[in-house]
């Protein structure tokens, strides 16, 4: 999965700006990786595969698809602490 209008494909811990309620853009982390048709994708509800987005002023986020989400831009790689 790329992030929107990128060739970057998104990955674990990756820092990203979401435009969310209000349209002020907030700092997250990419968490998790879900991939399509596994217990874990039913787990989340997400059965086609997606991410789950966290950050501290926006609690916990879960997106099908990065590539066509104009809320979410990628910003920088990094690692979960």
């Amino acid at each position: 999965m790329n992030y929107h209008n990128t060739t970057k494909k998104v990955k674990l811990g990756d820092t990203v700006e979401v435009n969310f309620m209000g349209n002020i853009p907030k700092l997250a982390k990419i968490t998790n990786l879900v991939s399509p048709n596994t217990q874990n994708a039913i787990d989340w509800s997400l059965p086609k595969g997606g991410v789950i987005i966290e950050g501290d002023e926006l609690g916990m986020i879960m997106c099908e698809s990065l590539e066509n989400d104009e809320d979410v831009k990628f910003v920088e790689r990094g690692k979960i602490n």
